[in-house]
Protein backbone atom coordinates (compact mmCIF):
# COMPACT_ATOMS: atom_id res chain seq x y z
CA UNK A 1 0.00 0.00 0.00
CA UNK A 2 2.90 2.35 0.78
CA UNK A 3 4.41 1.65 -2.63
CA UNK A 4 1.12 2.50 -4.35
CA UNK A 5 0.92 5.84 -2.51
CA UNK A 6 4.50 6.68 -3.49
CA UNK A 7 3.76 5.74 -7.09
CA UNK A 8 0.68 7.98 -7.21
CA UNK A 9 2.62 10.85 -5.60
CA UNK A 10 5.48 10.38 -8.08
CA UNK A 11 3.10 10.44 -11.05
CA UNK A 12 1.42 13.57 -9.73
CA UNK A 13 4.78 15.34 -9.27
CA UNK A 14 5.83 14.26 -12.78
CA UNK A 15 2.58 15.64 -14.21
CA UNK A 16 3.07 18.92 -12.36
CA UNK A 17 6.62 19.22 -13.73
CA UNK A 18 5.47 18.49 -17.27
CA UNK A 19 2.80 21.18 -17.11
CA UNK A 20 5.14 23.66 -15.39
CA UNK A 21 7.74 23.63 -18.16
CA UNK A 22 5.78 23.99 -21.41
CA UNK A 23 8.78 25.13 -23.44
CA UNK A 24 10.72 21.98 -22.59
CA UNK A 25 8.50 19.40 -24.25
CA UNK A 26 7.25 18.51 -27.69
CA UNK A 27 3.73 18.37 -29.04
CA UNK A 28 2.66 15.26 -27.06
CA UNK A 29 0.62 14.03 -30.02
CA UNK A 30 -0.17 10.57 -28.63
CA UNK A 31 -1.49 11.94 -25.33
CA UNK A 32 -3.53 14.54 -27.20
CA UNK A 33 -5.03 11.88 -29.48
CA UNK A 34 -6.04 9.73 -26.51
CA UNK A 35 -7.52 12.76 -24.74
CA UNK A 36 -9.42 13.84 -27.86
CA UNK A 37 -10.75 10.31 -28.31
CA UNK A 38 -12.16 10.50 -24.78
CA UNK A 39 -13.81 13.81 -25.71
CA UNK A 40 -15.83 12.05 -28.43
CA UNK A 41 -17.94 10.28 -25.80
CA UNK A 42 -21.21 12.18 -25.84
CA UNK A 43 -22.54 11.39 -22.35
CA UNK A 44 -20.77 13.71 -19.88
CA UNK A 45 -20.98 11.22 -16.97
CA UNK A 46 -19.56 8.39 -19.01
CA UNK A 47 -16.88 10.71 -20.48
CA UNK A 48 -15.82 11.78 -16.96
CA UNK A 49 -15.76 8.19 -15.74
CA UNK A 50 -13.67 7.07 -18.72
CA UNK A 51 -11.36 10.06 -18.18
CA UNK A 52 -10.72 9.02 -14.57
CA UNK A 53 -10.29 5.37 -15.58
CA UNK A 54 -7.72 6.35 -18.23
CA UNK A 55 -5.68 7.97 -15.43
CA UNK A 56 -6.12 5.04 -13.02
CA UNK A 57 -5.45 2.28 -15.56
CA UNK A 58 -2.35 4.33 -16.64
CA UNK A 59 -3.34 4.85 -20.29
CA UNK A 60 -2.67 8.59 -20.02
CA UNK A 61 0.57 8.01 -18.12
CA UNK A 62 1.88 5.49 -20.67
CA UNK A 63 0.94 7.76 -23.59
CA UNK A 64 2.75 10.68 -21.92
CA UNK A 65 5.84 8.58 -21.24
CA UNK A 66 5.90 7.39 -24.87
CA UNK A 67 5.47 11.00 -26.01
CA UNK A 68 8.20 12.35 -23.74
CA UNK A 69 10.83 9.65 -24.18
CA UNK A 70 10.18 8.46 -27.74
CA UNK A 71 7.92 10.55 -29.96
CA UNK A 72 9.02 13.99 -28.75
CA UNK A 73 12.65 12.85 -28.98
CA UNK A 74 12.06 11.74 -32.58
CA UNK A 75 10.39 15.07 -33.25
CA UNK A 76 13.38 16.94 -31.79
CA UNK A 77 16.03 15.06 -33.81
CA UNK A 78 14.16 14.56 -37.10
CA UNK A 79 11.96 17.66 -37.10
CA UNK A 80 8.73 15.68 -37.41
CA UNK A 81 6.56 13.50 -35.24
CA UNK A 82 5.21 10.40 -37.00
CA UNK A 83 1.79 10.85 -35.39
CA UNK A 84 1.48 14.58 -36.09
CA UNK A 85 0.87 14.81 -39.83
CA UNK A 86 -1.47 17.65 -40.66
CA UNK A 87 -3.19 18.38 -43.95
CA UNK A 88 -0.56 19.65 -46.39
CA UNK A 89 2.33 17.99 -44.54
CA UNK A 90 4.43 15.71 -46.71
CA UNK A 91 7.40 13.45 -46.02
CA UNK A 92 9.45 11.58 -48.60
CA UNK A 93 11.78 8.66 -48.13
CA UNK A 94 13.87 6.58 -50.54
CA UNK A 95 13.99 2.83 -49.99
CA UNK A 96 16.10 0.14 -51.68
CA UNK A 97 14.39 -3.25 -51.89
CA UNK A 98 15.60 -6.27 -53.89
CA UNK A 99 17.81 -4.15 -56.14
CA UNK A 100 15.14 -1.57 -56.95
CA UNK A 101 14.70 1.91 -55.55
CA UNK A 102 11.33 3.25 -54.40
CA UNK A 103 10.13 6.63 -53.25
CA UNK A 104 7.54 6.64 -50.46
CA UNK A 105 5.59 9.84 -49.98
CA UNK A 106 3.52 10.14 -46.80
CA UNK A 107 0.72 12.65 -46.45
CA UNK A 108 -2.20 12.84 -44.07
CA UNK A 109 -4.34 9.74 -44.75
CA UNK A 110 -2.28 8.72 -47.79
CA UNK A 111 0.91 6.82 -48.72
CA UNK A 112 2.20 6.83 -52.32
CA UNK A 113 4.85 4.34 -53.46
CA UNK A 114 6.65 4.75 -56.77
CA UNK A 115 9.46 2.76 -58.36
CA UNK A 116 12.33 5.02 -59.42
CA UNK A 117 14.66 4.63 -62.38
CA UNK A 118 13.08 1.57 -64.00
CA UNK A 119 13.26 3.09 -67.50
CA UNK A 120 9.75 1.97 -68.41
CA UNK A 121 6.65 3.60 -66.97
CA UNK A 122 7.12 3.60 -63.20
CA UNK A 123 5.11 1.26 -61.04
CA UNK A 124 2.89 3.24 -58.66
CA UNK A 125 0.76 2.24 -55.72
CA UNK A 126 -1.23 4.34 -53.28
CA UNK A 127 -2.81 3.53 -49.92
CA UNK A 128 -5.62 5.90 -48.95
CA UNK A 129 -7.39 6.17 -45.59
CA UNK A 130 -10.95 7.50 -45.68
CA UNK A 131 -11.84 8.62 -42.13
CA UNK A 132 -15.65 8.55 -42.46
CA UNK A 133 -15.42 4.92 -43.70
CA UNK A 134 -12.74 4.10 -41.11
CA UNK A 135 -11.03 2.07 -43.82
CA UNK A 136 -7.81 1.84 -45.83
CA UNK A 137 -8.02 1.46 -49.61
CA UNK A 138 -5.60 0.62 -52.43
CA UNK A 139 -5.88 3.09 -55.28
CA UNK A 140 -5.57 1.67 -58.79
CA UNK A 141 -6.12 4.35 -61.40
CA UNK A 142 -9.50 5.91 -60.57
CA UNK A 143 -10.68 2.89 -58.55
CA UNK A 144 -10.43 2.33 -54.80
CA UNK A 145 -10.40 -1.20 -53.38
CA UNK A 146 -11.02 -1.57 -49.65
CA UNK A 147 -8.30 -3.62 -47.93
CA UNK A 148 -8.74 -2.86 -44.19
CA UNK A 149 -11.83 -1.77 -42.29
CA UNK A 150 -11.95 -0.75 -38.63
CA UNK A 151 -14.99 -1.49 -36.48
CA UNK A 152 -15.73 1.38 -34.06
CA UNK A 153 -17.70 -0.97 -31.81
CA UNK A 154 -14.72 -3.32 -31.47
CA UNK A 155 -11.67 -1.07 -31.50
CA UNK A 156 -9.27 -3.92 -30.77
CA UNK A 157 -10.11 -5.61 -34.09
CA UNK A 158 -9.93 -4.79 -37.80
CA UNK A 159 -11.27 -6.58 -40.84
CA UNK A 160 -8.81 -7.42 -43.62
CA UNK A 161 -10.54 -7.76 -46.99
CA UNK A 162 -8.82 -10.45 -49.05
CA UNK A 163 -8.61 -10.30 -52.89
CA UNK A 164 -11.55 -12.70 -53.34
CA UNK A 165 -13.78 -10.54 -51.15
CA UNK A 166 -13.46 -12.73 -48.06
CA UNK A 167 -13.11 -10.88 -44.76
CA UNK A 168 -10.75 -11.91 -41.97
CA UNK A 169 -10.94 -10.45 -38.47
CA UNK A 170 -7.53 -9.63 -36.97
CA UNK A 171 -6.54 -8.53 -33.48
CA UNK A 172 -4.75 -5.16 -33.44
CA UNK A 173 -1.61 -4.77 -31.33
Amino acid sequence: MKFFKKLILGVMVLQLLIVSFPSCHGTNVLFTKVHRWNATISDKWLRSTVHLLLWVVPVYEVSLILDIFLLNLLEFWTGSNPLAMDAGTEERQLVDYKGKQYEITARQNRFDLQEIGSGASPNRLAFVYIPHDQAWYVEQGQNLHKIIEFDPAQREFAWVILPHGEREKVLLP
